[in-house]
């Protein structure tokens, strides 16, 4: 099973490229593909993703396959080819 992640402004440059493709025997889900990401990054991009629980933080956006997916559905099972976009929100004044 072969799941595309893109990273988006700031990610990006924690990640070191624009998009990635990670590899999986079994189903995953959208919190096992964080995971992986974190851990193939390690600090440069897991600071920015998660908090110091563990969890995703909240400015950050996630989507699969262009539909938004709220914090809550981290838990979401991955098909073949799905597609997931990490986007930092960005403010300012």
């Amino acid at each position: 099973m072969k799941i595309k992640v893109k990273y988006f402004n700031m990610l990006r440059e924690f990640a070191g490229i624009k998009e990635e493709y990670y590899t999986f025997s079994s189903i995953p889900t959208i919190q096992a593909l964080l995971e992986e990401t974190c851990s193939k990054h390690q600090e440069k991009l897991k600071d920015k993703l998660l908090d110091t629980e563990g969890k995703m933080k909240p400015a950050i956006l996630i989507f699969l396959n262009s539909q938004i997916v709220n914090h809550n559905e981290l838990n979401q099972n991955l098909s073949d080819n799905d597609e997931i976009y990490l986007f930092p929100v960005i403010s300012g004044g």
